[in-house]
């Protein structure tokens, strides 16, 4: 996580977002669903709502149904905000 955010200050976001995708996988069952969080924020705001779909599609293959809806409401409510 430390070295996702020294990429996000001095480095490229394409390499920050490889980190987190490798966090993803590699937290223990417990703090999958908080990393899947911070992974979600941090893409949806460097590469936009669009490039999302493909971390919940691997929320939706691990099994966290039950964790889609918070991302899921604020994603809506960042939809609605750019479409004003």
């Amino acid at each position: 996580m430390m070295y996702a955010e020294f990429e996000e200050k001095y480095g490229l976001i394409t390499h920050a977002v490889e980190v987190y995708d490798q966090m993803v996988e590699k937290v223990p069952n417990n703090q999958k669903e908080r990393a899947f969080y911070v992974y979600l924020s941090k893409v949806s705001h460097y590469l936009g709502i669009t490039k999302t779909r493909s971390i919940f599609e691997v929320m939706i293959l691990n099994n966290m149904n039950n964790c889609l809806r918070k991302p899921l409401r604020s994603l809506r409510i960042k939809r609605c905000l750019i479409w004003v």
